[in-house]
């Protein structure tokens, strides 16, 4: 460790220690050469008036000095970088700074950016704070080209935009460096994957993963690759949201991170992949294992389920709105998830565009919370000349707990499907424990309204549960 380090990083560097069970020693080696500098003000302001003009501008777009160890690009050789990290660690920032590492060196070559959707990839990958945008030094900004879905680099490196929703879209091109965003929740893991192997047959390419861990099959494999296999060519690197304390608020660690426990914890924190969460309704294992990678044809009746919030203020809850279908086989199918936390005209104009999209037979609004008002907001989205919608309202009169119990019997059944996988709905449902969990499972809560009202009144185990 430096030698006598300031009190107020001292208090910090015990902070962690006391979440992480790191030394002191193992904290203050993952910092990064600017952090090093910064907590000694006499020292780093001596450091920056050294430089000319053009050593700042040049050390402002330098990641080798901003970034920690464990964020440079590795050493040794390597096919796939996957990165394993909590929130906040800066697996975006690490992504964006190594597309503009490889682009620099490979000039007039040909890479891609693979995200969960398209404003995905534009708005974190590309334009977001920690985006490629952000971080190109003034030299090498690239002309970014939406209509085109690319970015072009002044040297003449090609950045392809793609998303994991369109597997299809990766057919063709030959690949030389690729950042695939948020592995774990895209619609199609595999399919995309499978395409995006295709696109890296000729040269040396290599690829960064950067994600938030959630127990996927695909998520597995690669993880067990890089320790079982050493010839797979895969490089794991897995951190922690305390390795990032110096630039994320002091009060979000103190609030937030300092005290969240179990299990969600573990995996949005320490980002370890966890299998199942005890007491929790559903697992992850039971959705894979139901799992389908396409709406199946003819669905006897189509729902959306809404489960409302009240306003757009920055601790209200989303809007949970989810679509559900029933075959003519007696099935259930999650078919999509476009929940969220926006004003009531937004969410309400969203869960009637699904409605259109899908052709649904309703939509189904709890109305404990605003009353009428839910409906009537949905129906004054409505544009001259569009279909109104069927509104069915119902309200809560039996436990979160009490609803959600019979269509979590549907799934022990093997009778309900997720068509692809819908990431954020199923960490709310393999995470929520009746009894326990405080926050309220909007998503969940509005799957449970839909699959109530396709399975309203059944038999279980020979048991009729309404």
């Amino acid at each position: 460790m430096a030698p006598m380090l300031p009190h107020q990083v001292l208090e910090r560097l015990e902070m962690i220690r006391a979440s992480t069970g790191e030394t002191l020693e193992e904290i203050w080696a993952k910092q990064s050469p600017a952090v090093r500098l910064a907590v000694f003000p006499e020292e780093a302001r001596s450091f920056f008036k050294g430089l000319t003009l053009d050593e700042q501008a040049a050390l402002q777009g330098n990641f080798n000095f901003w970034g920690r160890p464990s964020q440079q690009i590795p050493e040794e050789d390597f096919f796939i970088w996957k990165i394993l990290a909590g929130r906040g660690w800066g697996k975006s920032w690490t992504g964006a700074n190594f597309i503009i590492k490889k682009a620099r060196a490979l000039p007039r070559s040909r890479g891609a950016l693979i995200g969960s959707t398209v404003s995905d990839v534009r708005d974190v990958m590309i334009l977001g704070d920690s985006g490629i945008m952000a971080n190109c030094p003034p030299d090498f900004m690239p002309l970014y080209e939406p209509s085109k879905r690319r970015l072009t680099f002044p040297n003449g490196a090609i950045c392809i935009c793609y998303t994991a929703d369109q597997p299809n879209r990766l057919r063709g091109p030959n690949l030389a460096w690729a950042w695939c965003d948020e592995l774990a929740a895209w619609r199609y893991p595999q399919a995309a994957w499978d395409m995006l192997m295709y696109c890296t047959r000729k040269g040396t390419p290599q690829i960064i993963v950067t994600t938030t861990p959630r127990p996927i099959p695909l998520v597995k494999q690669l993880v067990k690759d890089s320790i079982e296999d050493p010839e797979s060519g895969i490089v794991l690197t897995k951190g922690t949201t305390w390795e990032n304390f110096w630039f994320l608020s002091e009060s979000f660690f103190q609030k937030v991170i300092a005290r969240a426990k179990g299990s969600l914890a573990r995996q949005e924190i320490y980002a370890d992949i966890l299998e199942d969460v005890d007491g929790a309704l559903w697992s992850i294992k039971q959705i894979d294992a139901l799992r389908v990678l396409k709406r199946p044809p003819g669905l006897d009746r189509i729902v959306i389920g809404v489960d409302p919030s009240e306003n757009d203020g920055a601790d209200n809850d989303e809007a949970g709105i989810v679509a559900c279908g029933r075959s003519h086989t007696n099935h259930g199918y999650v078919l999509e998830d476009w929940s969220i936390k926006a004003h009531p005209a937004v969410w309400a104009r969203k869960a009637y565009d699904l409605y259109l999209k899908l052709d649904a037979d309703a939509i189904v609004v709890e109305t404990n919370r605003g009353g009428k008002m839910i409906a009537h907001t949905i129906r004054s989205v409505v544009r001259e000349n569009e279909e109104k919608p069927r509104i069915i309202e119902v309200t809560a009169s039996r436990g979160k707990t009490t609803r959600a119990e019979p269509i979590a019997a549907l799934y022990e059944e093997g009778r309900f499907h997720h068509v692809g996988t819908l990431a954020t709905l199923e960490d709310e449902m393999t995470s929520y424990i009746p009894g326990i969990s405080k926050r309220s499972p909007n998503r969940m809560d509005a799957l449970v309204w839909a699959a109530t009202q396709l399975f309203p009144i059944r038999m279980v185990n020979n048991q009729k549960v309404s």
